[in-house]
């Protein structure tokens, strides 16, 4: 199981839910992305199991992933 924690305004995209699982899945981060309809554009950093990751990065069975939107202000 693979589980996919949103940050910020992302849990709009997924019906305001801030947590999602995943079974039997395996791809690139920035497929799975897609699947839940997140605009890349709106993603800032993201961690797979406590470290820094990309877009191009293989996610399997057993791994966290955490996005962060993109933050501006000033």
């Amino acid at each position: 199981m693979i589980v996919v924690e949103l940050k910020g305004q992302l849990i709009w995209y997924v019906g305001k839910k801030n947590r999602i699982f995943f079974n039997d899945y395996q791809g690139s981060i920035n497929n799975l992305l897609e699947q839940l309809h997140i605009p890349l554009h709106e993603v800032g950093n993201m961690t797979l199991n406590n470290k820094r990751t990309s877009l191009s990065d293989i996610i399997s069975d057993g791994d966290v992933l955490v996005v962060f939107p993109v933050i501006a202000g000033g």
